[in-house]
This record gives C-alpha cells, structure tokens and sequence, in this order.
C-alpha cells in the first residue's frame, strides 16, 4: 500500500486511484505529471537545478504569505476529511502488513532471494 494512498483520490480522482490500485500497473513519472499525482518532472541530471530554482522561489515569498497559504490549504484539505483519511490509512497498512500475502512474500525473499519470490508472485497472480 503506498503512503501516500489517502492523497491519490483528492489528487487523482477516484476513478485514477482504484485504476492504478486494482491493477498494480507502474506509471511514468510524466504520466504522473500529466494526471496531477507530482508537481513536476525533470530527468535526474537536472534534479538539483530544479529543486534549488523552487526553493529560490519559495524563499522570495514574504513568510506570513506562505505561511497563511498553507495553513488556508492545509484546512481545505482537513476539511475535505484529510486527516481522517490518513488515520485511516494508517490503519489499512497495518492490517496489510499482517496479512499472509504480504508476510509469506517477504519470507520468500529472504529465504530465496528477490528474484525467486518476484517470480513466485508473478505465477500466482499473472
């Protein structure tokens, strides 16, 4: 389950969410981009430059500016149930942890390597 799964509906869409949830399918980072998941994508080189130009930006506001901004987004976001739903995912990645696909995955790996139980999973679930 991805950290980040409370976000994806308010983000992406429910539609978006439990398409790429129901069918494990990875996306490219511009793919991500395209469909709101990330802010941005630039190749590795220029991770840095870009990363350092948005802090340069964000430093140039006044503070009480970002400083209300995000606090009137943060409540827009609590309100919409944010929080809730990160308790509650929370809540859902314990579970998921406990569960026997997940813990007899990860004993495969260390008995036999990631290789041997990436093909086990593929078997099963292919």
């Amino acid at each position: 389950m991805p950290v980040t799964l409370s976000f994806w509906p308010m983000l992406i869409g429910m539609r978006k969410t439990k398409e790429l949830l129901f069918t494990s399918r990875l996306i490219s980072g511009a793919e991500a981009e395209r469909i709101g998941l990330v802010n941005q994508v630039v190749p590795d080189a220029d991770l840095e430059d870009a990363a350092l130009e948005m802090a340069r930006d964000v430093a140039r506001t006044a503070d009480v500016g970002l400083r209300m901004s995000k606090l009137a987004t943060n409540r827009w976001f609590e309100n919409m149930g944010l929080m809730a739903s990160c308790y509650s995912t929370a809540d859902l990645d314990t579970f998921f942890h406990q569960r026997s696909t997940y813990v007899d995955f990860f004993s495969a790996v260390r008995a036999r390597g990631l290789g041997s139980a990436l093909q086990e999973r593929a078997e099963k679930f292919s």
